[in-house]
């Protein structure tokens, strides 16, 4: 895990918030694919909140957001909010 990345998370019935913090690499977006993958069949919903996020590295987003298509086809709904949704998603 990278040292200036957190992901705090709260489960809410079948919503998982999930707020991303601090720097964020190819460490980190496997980190966050990992979590992702443990929890999308078990919640309806992922949100994801980015406005903690430090600038991002396009080439480290372009990995996640291929994985993260994979995802996309599990039954479970990801919002994205904050500053840096739109380059995450």
């Amino acid at each position: 895990m990278h040292t200036n990345f957190k992901i705090l998370t709260h489960l809410n019935s079948s919503y998982l918030h999930l707020k991303l913090m601090g720097d964020f690499d190819q460490k980190s977006a496997k980190q966050l694919m990992d979590l992702l993958w443990h929890y999308c069949r078990s919640v309806s919903t992922i949100i994801i909140h980015t406005d903690c996020l430090k600038p991002l590295i396009p080439f480290d987003v372009k990995g996640f957001r291929q994985e993260l298509e994979r995802l996309r086809q599990e039954p479970v709904r990801f919002i994205f909010t904050g500053e840096n949704a739109s380059l995450l998603c």
